[in-house]
Order: structure tokens, then sequence, then C-alpha cells
């Protein structure tokens, strides 16, 4: 499990940060991509209509092992509980393979939302999951 260390004065906590996607990926085989991807949100739990903040990974796979890719431009799926389409955002990568992005959620329904990457030929290039639910 990957995680994330922060450090805060003389504590230090690990968060999971999410995982590396490799759909079925043999280094031997022709992949539909050479991209591979992570991406983690800043909570696993937000309120209706709260701003989700998603950060993201892209690597270009080679026989050398992972590089940067070339920046470029990729698509960004938001997805309810319904697996429904809701917001479809556009994010750009840096020249370290990096975005991050800001989603508003619908007021409605709750339950389990995704945050889906796609990368050319690769269905999808990566996943972030959350709950939207009313809490205190």
């Amino acid at each position: 499990e990957d995680a994330c260390v922060l450090r805060m004065g003389p504590s230090a906590e690990a968060l999971r940060a999410g995982y590396w996607f490799f759909p079925q990926w043999d280094p031997q085989a022709a992949p539909s991509s050479d991209l591979r991807a992570m991406m983690f949100t800043d909570r696993p739990i937000y309120r209706p209509g709260e701003t989700v903040h998603a950060k993201g990974l892209v690597r270009r796979a080679t026989a050398e092992g992972l590089g940067f890719p070339q920046p470029a431009e990729l698509n960004l799926v938001l997805r309810n509980p319904e697996f429904q389409e809701v917001q479809r955002i556009k994010v750009a990568l840096d020249a370290t393979g990096a975005f991050d992005t800001n989603s508003e959620l619908p007021a409605s329904p709750l339950g389990n939302y995704s945050l889906q990457l796609e990368l050319p030929g690769s269905e999808p290039g990566a996943s972030a999951s959350f709950l939207v639910a009313e809490y205190q």
C-alpha cells in the first residue's frame, strides 16, 4: 500500500495516497498505452456541494523504467453513485507529469463518487473514489 508521510513538529502521520494503476500490464505485451497513472483526493469523504481537490501523476513506461511523459491535456471524469458522468474536466500535465484540479460536487445524490482519468488508448488511466454524505 502506498503512503504519503506527513511530518508536522515532532509527530508524523502516514496517509494512504492511492496506487499506480497497471491494468493487466505485461512489459512483454504491446499495451494500448505506455502511460501509467495514479491519483488521489485530499479527503475520503465530502458533503454535497463541497469542492474536491484532486492530484495525480502520470508516467511513461519504457523498458528502462518509468519516465516523464510529454506535457499534455487529459480528461478527468466525475461519476456519481449510479456511474453517470456528472462533470468532464480538462487537466494539463506539467513537465513532471503532474496535475491538480478542483471539482464542485452536486447537491445530490449521496453515495460513492469516482474521478477517472482518461489516458489515450486506455480505460481508465487511474481513478480515485470518495464518499459524499451528510455528516457532522
